[in-house]
């Protein structure tokens, strides 16, 4: 199985997204009773975003929104190779049965090597 590398943010982006999640907050806290439900959506969103970024802050690990899979070269690249072996195959087969003209199979072969 392939290691799976979390992205967070990093901190600088984490504190100025904290202070915008704080700001909102205030703004929010002040308008709220007037918008109506508005109000509570924007404080619910606003809180959401407070805490992400303040765990990014103050957590090791974080919150990450991202996740990478790495993948072993060697393995993909002799997938790639099968892959490209099969598809040749298949070109000549066609070839052979007739479906592919001699024209048509070399400029397939010759796009599947470029």
């Amino acid at each position: 199985m392939a290691p799976r590398y979390s992205i967070k943010p990093n901190k600088v982006f984490a504190i100025i997204g904290a202070i915008v999640g704080i700001l909102f907050l205030i703004v929010g806290g002040q308008v709220v009773s007037e918008v109506g439900s508005f109000g509570v959506i924007w404080m619910l969103i606003a809180v959401g975003l407070t805490i992400f970024f303040l765990i990014n802050i103050f957590s090791s690990k974080g919150a990450a929104p991202y996740e990478l899979e790495a993948r072993n070269e060697e393995n993909h690249n002799s997938s790639n190779f099968e892959d490209f072996e099969t598809e040749v195959r298949r070109l000549h087969r066609l070839r052979e049965e007739g479906l592919l003209s001699e024209e048509e199979y070399q400029k397939k072969k010759k796009k599947l090597i470029n």
